[in-house]
């Protein structure tokens, strides 16, 4: 299995990407890892991480408006709808 998300490698970048690819990466090695290694049910991971979000999702202001735009990313990651 390779990388979840492919992030640019270009330079040109700016801080909070870098740190975002780098923390990107780090989630994609525990879920691989998971995955993989300890033979973990993707069903259960993926509460896991609702979970986790959710949580996340509380600390921020725009709820509503943010959980439309992951709901989005979600539903074309998942395969729910066409890529725009």
């Amino acid at each position: 299995m390779g990388k979840l998300i492919n992030f640019p490698g270009n330079s040109k970048y700016s801080s909070e990407v870098k740190q975002l690819k780098e923390i990107s990466d780090a989630f994609d090695e525990v879920i691989i890892k998971a995955l993989s290694d300890q033979k973990i049910d993707p069903k259960e991971l993926s509460a896991l991480i609702a979970h986790r979000f959710g949580t996340l999702l509380s600390l921020v202001e725009e709820k509503s408006r943010l959980w439309k735009v992951c709901e989005s990313i979600i539903q074309e990651q998942a395969g729910l709808k066409k890529k725009k």
